[in-house]
C-alpha cells in the first residue's frame, strides 16, 4: 500500500525546491500503483463474468480505491 506518511523524514531536511518534486513523483507513483491494482481488479471481474461466475463483489472494488 502507498502512503505518503513514510516519505515524511526523507524529505524534512531538504530544501522546499526538492521537497514539492519529490512529493509531486510520489503521488505519481501512487496513482500509478492503484491504476493498476483497480486495473486488475476491473478484469478479474470481467473473466468471471465472461465464465458466468456472478460471484464478484462490489467488496473487492471498495478495496482497490484509492
Amino acid at each position: 500500500m502507498c502512503t505518503m506518511n513514510t516519505t515524511k523524514p526523507r524529505t524534512k531536511n531538504l530544501p522546499q525546491k526538492e521537497k514539492r518534486v519529490n512529493r509531486r513523483q510520489i503521488e505519481e507513483i501512487c496513482r500509478e500503483e492503484n491504476d493498476i491494482r483497480k486495473r486488475e481488479t476491473l478484469d478479474k471481474a470481467a473473466k468471471q463474468r465472461r465464465r458466468g461466475e456472478l460471484d464478484f463483489t462490489a467488496r473487492e472494488m471498495r478495496m482497490t480505491k484509492p
